[in-house]
C-alpha cells in the first residue's frame, strides 16, 4: 500500500515519481550493461552478452516497468484515447454498447 500524501510530499507529483523510477532503473541497467560488456572483443561474445542481458532484463521485470510507465504517460497525454479502440472492441465482443464517454468514431 502506498500513501498519495507521501508521494506528493517527497516528489511533488506522480510524474516526478515515475521519472525517479525511470532514472533509477535506467542507471542500474546502464551500470550492469557497462560491466557485462567491458572487454567484449568479438561479435560472438557481444551476441552472448546481449542475450544474457536481455534475459536478465526480462526476468527482473525492467522492460515491463519501463513499458508500463511509457504506456501510462501515453494514455494520460492523449486523454485516454489509446484505450478507446480496445474498449469498443471489447464491448462489441460482449454484445454491448461501449460505456458512456467512449467515442465510437
Amino acid at each position: 500500500m502506498y500513501s498519495a500524501a507521501l508521494i506528493f510530499y517527497h516528489f511533488g507529483s506522480l510524474d516526478a515519481v515515475l521519472l525517479a523510477v525511470m532514472d533509477r532503473v535506467s542507471g542500474e541497467r546502464l551500470t550492469r550493461y557497462r560491466s557485462r560488456l567491458h572487454g567484449v572483443a568479438s561479435i560472438s561474445a557481444l551476441s552472448a552478452a546481449m542475450e544474457e542481458l536481455d534475459a536478465e532484463d526480462l526476468r527482473l521485470g525492467h522492460l515491463t516497468a519501463v513499458q508500463e510507465i511509457v504506456a501510462a504517460r501515453a494514455f494520460a497525454e492523449h486523454g485516454g484515447a489509446l484505450a478507446r479502440p480496445a474498449a469498443r472492441q471489447g464491448a462489441a465482443r460482449r454484445g454491448r454498447r461501449p460505456r458512456a464517454g467512449i467515442s465510437v468514431d
